[in-house]
């Protein structure tokens, strides 16, 4: 008895459905990693937030978390010249979450024309011995802009920057917001502290987080800041808080993905509405924020708060 040999076509076939097979497994297996890295970040930041409603409930003081960019970068004496010209260049990135108590209020003086206006600072210091929580690289933290009387606002998304390999570059950096939330001495969810009035650019109070505890307001780039004082677009910046009452968990390594993120570089706003498609935009601050919003309305993990107790917890679908 003779046994018939495989023919080239049907080795063709094996070889074909082995490689889809392959092809459908390496998918599966990206989406299985994307998946545990977003539900490891969403339990992560729940606690965070639990530790932080819960120390302002001990220490019967407003308790601030505060959500800002981070980057490592390859210093000088430890970087291999030829594999990497640019000693400033940056090794990883991620989000990273500080939990800070509130000091005394801080009150400084801005000079506008011939007028003086003020403005009060609240002013939130890193709790000592707590150490700042790192969200696994690619995960952004986002907040929600709802309730500043704009209709750009009440569907616009706000999350961190994407720090720039050099710092000192004279390109425009990609500007973000330092997403906050605030529990009261009760542990329940606020957005200002009381008497604090409305947050304008004549007058106003707003929150900080002195992340360097050297008691002043630090704020890197005056030139995008006096406009948009929450700006954030270099690591060592200490902008205005957004603070919200809605956060949300996304992947900003997929969301970038998707667009050009040249066009989120720059501190430029236009106005637009949820009419106005994100292409029709400039390139800059407003172009960013419409088209994370796309992503994170669609694909982002939404963290909501209860209005009693102030605990957080993820919001269905």
């Amino acid at each position: 008895m003779t046994r018939r040999a495989f023919t080239l076509i049907e080795l063709l076939a094996v070889i074909g459905v082995l490689v889809a097979l392959a092809a459908i497994t390496a998918v599966s297996v990206q989406r299985i990693g994307q998946d545990t890295r977003m539900t490891k970040a969403v339990n992560d930041l729940l606690n965070v937030l639990e530790t932080a409603r819960a120390l302002a409930i001990r220490s019967h003081q407003p308790v601030m978390v505060a959500f800002r960019a981070r980057a490592e970068r390859f210093d000088e004496a430890a970087a291999d010249i030829m594999k990497f010209p640019n000693p400033a260049r940056i090794k990883r990135r991620w989000t990273e979450a500080v939990v800070g108590r509130l000091e005394e209020p801080m009150q400084r003086k801005v000079a506008s024309g011939d007028a003086t206006k003020q403005i009060f600072i609240d002013r939130f210091v890193p709790e000592p011995g707590m150490i700042a929580f790192a969200f696994p690289e690619g995960i952004g933290v986002a907040g929600s802009f709802a309730g500043f009387g704009n209709e750009l606002y009440d569907r616009a998304w706000v999350t961190q920057p994407k720090l720039s390999e050099d710092a000192s570059a004279d390109e425009p950096n990609e500007c973000g917001s330092l997403v906050a939330v605030i529990f009261d001495d009760q542990g329940r969810l606020i957005t200002r502290l009381d008497s604090s009035g409305i947050a304008s650019l004549s007058q106003g109070r707003y929150p900080m987080m002195d992340f360097n505890r050297n008691g002043v307001q630090d704020i890197l780039n005056e030139a995008a800041s006096t406009a948009q004082p929450h700006i954030q677009d270099q690591e060592g910046d200490e902008p205005h808080a957004v603070t919200t009452q809605v956060l949300a968990v996304y992947d900003d390594k997929v969301a970038r993905e998707g667009y050009d993120e040249k066009n989120w570089l720059g501190s430029g706003f236009s106005p637009w509405t949820t009419a106005k498609a994100c292409s029709d935009l400039g390139i800059g601050q407003s172009r960013k924020i419409c088209e994370q919003t796309e992503f994170i309305e669609q694909f982002g993990t939404r963290i909501q708060f209860n209005r009693n107790t102030g605990r957080a917890e993820v919001q269905q679908r």
